[in-house]
């Protein structure tokens, strides 16, 4: 009798673990962007590609400046389209990618735990 007890609570245990995780997948899944074509692509590719563009954005201001000499035009140019993409990155592309790490650490942990939880449940069953 205390084994079906210990058998239904494992079996309980197993189905809000596999739910939470089929969740997190649904939410991670909301997370991705969507490109042009249609296709869902996470967002850490654009994370990324953001900051080479900024980089070459300062390369090229720093460049502007040491060889036209105009400092204020193309200081203010530069400083305008590093702090636009600085902005973007971190407003949109950032909170994206820390919340599917997030959701990946946690899946990875329930995984374990679910694991364990059906290693349980065999060994009561055998």
């Amino acid at each position: 009798m205390d084994n079906i007890n210990e058998t239904e609570s494992l079996r309980e245990e197993l189905r809000r673990i596999n739910h939470t995780i089929q969740c997190n997948k649904k939410a991670r899944e909301e997370l991705l962007i969507v490109n042009r074509h249609g296709i869902k692509t996470p967002p850490m590719a654009s994370f990324i590609l953001l900051w080479v563009v900024c980089a070459f954005v300062v390369a090229l201001t720093i460049f502007a400046i040491y060889n036209n000499g105009s400092l204020l035009f193309d200081l203010a140019v530069g400083t305008s389209l590093t702090a636009g993409i600085i902005l973007l990155n971190m407003l949109v592309y950032f909170p994206r990618v820390k919340k599917i790490r997030k959701i990946d650490a946690e899946n990875k942990a329930l995984d374990a735990e679910l694991h364990i939880i059906e290693e349980k449940l065999k060994a009561i069953e055998s």
